[in-house]
This record gives C-alpha cells, sequence and structure tokens, in this order.
C-alpha cells in the first residue's frame, strides 16, 4: 500500500528534547511527574520540522 506523500526513503525525525531558552516554559508535565488536573496540560518545546505530534499517557506507569 502506498500512501499519498509518504517518502519511505527518508530518515526518521529526530526530536531535540532542547533545553527550554530563558523566557520559554518548556515540558510539562515534567519526565515522570503527575499532574491533578483532569484532563491534564501539555507543554512541549515546538520541532520546526514536526507536522504532527502524537501523545500518550496513562493512569498507570505500565
Amino acid at each position: 500500500m502506498l500512501w499519498a506523500g509518504f517518502d519511505a526513503t527518508a530518515a526518521e525525525p529526530r526530536v531535540s528534547n532542547r533545553e527550554p531558552k530563558p523566557g520559554e516554559v518548556g515540558y510539562r508535565p515534567a519526565d515522570g511527574g503527575s499532574v491533578r488536573l483532569t484532563p491534564p496540560s501539555f507543554i512541549w518545546l515546538h520541532e520546526p520540522a514536526a507536522q504532527t505530534y502524537t501523545i500518550q499517557w496513562s493512569q498507570r506507569p505500565d
């Protein structure tokens, strides 16, 4: 099956996970952290090459 616009030879995108610059909020929640809000808020630094983002979360670590 072929997908329009999909290039199987393209390199896998790399996520920089860089440190926030002064004045940037950074990543929320922190890695391994927990939140008490429903639904939780998610904040991350924009990746210029990203076309979409996928977020996964769970109530349990497993």
